[in-house]
């Protein structure tokens, strides 16, 4: 009787079906596994990474970051929805975040000017409190005190030469 070839061997058109859900394959689209044909909605259910965004099988366009497979468009911000896929990211406890957000919430932040404190940047733990070496001034004169003698009153640095104004 009639036959189609098909991974390399001729079957009968009424037995090239798909291993899990029975369909026809011929004439369309299929993927073999194990030396048996699945129509591909099946391949990606049964044996395709899942994205860790939206639980569905991925077939096209993905990313793997922290671990897991995404599809590209589901790699996000956990906060804003920004995609990730190629932007700086952070992770915190399992979670991506965008850079704006990841500074936001987690970042050491300046007891004078309240912007956080980049990678890099220089700064100093003084009074119980971290500050921008660049913020870190004397409140009456603004010289720099970084490295200096400093005196304060309720958490604000006064220099040497300014010290007489803090009222004992």
């Amino acid at each position: 009787g009639p036959h189609l070839m098909a991974m390399n061997k001729p079957w009968h058109p009424e037995h090239f079906l798909c291993r899990e859900c029975g369909k026809s394959l011929r004439g369309i689209e299929f993927i073999e596994n194990d030396g048996f044909p699945y129509c591909v909605e099946d391949y990606y259910n049964l044996f395709g990474n899942k994205c860790a965004g939206c639980g569905e099988p991925i077939k096209e366009n993905y990313i793997n970051a922290i671990g897991k497979t995404w599809h590209a468009e589901h790699f996000v911000c956990c906060l804003c929805d920004k995609q990730l896929g190629n932007i700086p990211f952070h992770v915190d406890n399992g979670k991506p975040y965008c850079e704006f957000h990841y500074e936001e919430l987690f970042a050491t932040r300046c007891h004078k000017c309240d912007e956080a404190v980049k990678a890099g940047e220089q700064w100093i733990e003084a009074l119980g409190h971290n500050w921008h070496k660049r913020c870190f001034r004397c409140v009456e004169c603004q010289i720099e005190l970084h490295g200096k003698s400093f005196y304060s009153r309720e958490d604000h640095p006064y220099c040497s030469e300014h010290r007489h104004l803090i009222s004992t």
